[in-house]
Parts: C-alpha cells; structure tokens; sequence
C-alpha cells in the first residue's frame, strides 16, 4: 500500500470516528430525531414546495 494511501485511510479513519462520537454525543445530549419525526417533516416541506410549484404555474 502507498503511503498517500495508507494517508487517505487515517484520514478516513479519524473522520468516521468523529463523525461517530459527534452522533453519540447528540444521542446523549438529546439532539435526536425519532424516523416518524423526519418522516413528517420531509413530507411537509414536500408539500410547501408541491403548493408553491403550482401557485408559480397558475
């Protein structure tokens, strides 16, 4: 393996770990969102833009 491979991989490796602590973080301080809750946020601001799109067209 190269070094700028072997690189990349550190690289890649601390960041997934930061990534990972960061979300552990969130979950203990609460900072989380159950799959129902983005569900129907999502929806909703599909349908904003769906309501706007056809206010633009009429």
């Amino acid at each position: 393996m190269s070094k700028s491979t072997i690189q990349v991989d550190d690289d890649y490796e601390a960041w997934f770990r930061r990534k990972v602590e960061a979300g552990r973080t969130a979950l203990r301080d609460g900072r989380v969102s159950s799959n129902e809750e983005i569900e129907a946020r999502f929806a909703a601001k599909r349908e904003e833009l769906l309501r706007r799109l056809d206010e633009s067209s009429a």
